[in-house]
């Protein structure tokens, strides 16, 4: 839940790429950096500091993707699959 807090937050993402985070984001709307890695982080987030051109493409994406996740567009997803299923 967290994660679609931060995609529509319009902040820069740093997150740790591991299979969990990677079912619902990619580098599109993220910045990723290796698990238990000081050193990728540090990395990273020295990228989202200080190259605006890169984060920009990557808000833009993150934004989309969190509308398309919002409750109302998984409640509507929801209400047609019981549609679909029980006719």
């Amino acid at each position: 839940m967290k994660l679609f807090e931060y995609l529509a937050a319009g902040r820069p993402i740093v997150a740790s790429k591991t299979p969990a985070i990677c079912q619902i984001v990619s580098e599109k709307e993220v910045l990723w950096y290796a698990p238990d890695n000081a050193h990728s982080l540090a990395k990273s987030v020295q990228l989202a500091v200080t190259t605006p051109t890169v984060v920009n493409s990557r808000l833009e994406a993150a934004k989309c993707l969190a509308d398309a996740s919002s409750w109302r567009i998984r409640a509507e997803r929801i209400v047609r699959f019981i549609k679909e299923t029980t006719t």
